[in-house]
């Protein structure tokens, strides 16, 4: 992952010391993710690339439009306690296990149900659910099953 932020951050027109003040990470903290020494969670590394203008799968694939990620999470296990969003639309597949999803307010496509509101909700995913949402709309997710 390293050499591809280090290949994308200046051609896009970005010094360590630009990202870091559009990150809010550290110069030295994202030096070491270019270099491998540290290995970013899921979410710092979609503030990155989000602030770069791009995806992860771009950052691989710069021809790529889609994303696609497998994920295996233990149960119990969040996406953390701040809600994260980042540019495009997700689509999910619950292999196994129960999932929550905490949505502030927008819009939440399962197979079974259109979910909208004005309000915060947590909708609960069971084994076997597709969900469609705009991911710029801040969320959170919890395994909360085996």
């Amino acid at each position: 992952m390293g050499q591809h932020l280090r290949r994308e951050r200046p051609e896009r027109g970005f010094t360590p010391e630009t990202l870091a003040g559009k990150t809010g990470l550290s110069r030295s903290y994202l030096s070491n993710v270019e270099r491998d020494v540290n290995s970013p969670t899921i979410n710092t590394l979609r503030t990155i690339v989000d602030a770069l203008g791009t995806t992860l799968s771009q950052l691989h694939n710069p021809m790529g439009r889609l994303e696609m990620m497998l994920l295996e999470v233990t149960p119990g296990v969040s996406s953390g306690e701040s809600p994260h969003s980042h540019a495009g639309e997700e689509v999910g597949l619950l292999l196994s296990g129960e999932l929550d999803h905490w949505v502030p307010a927008g819009l939440l496509t399962t197979s079974r149900e259109q979910l909208a509101g004005p309000t915060p909700a947590t909708y609960v995913s069971p084994e076997g659910s597709f969900s469609r949402g705009d991911v710029k709309v801040p969320s959170r997710l919890r395994s909360c099953a085996p």
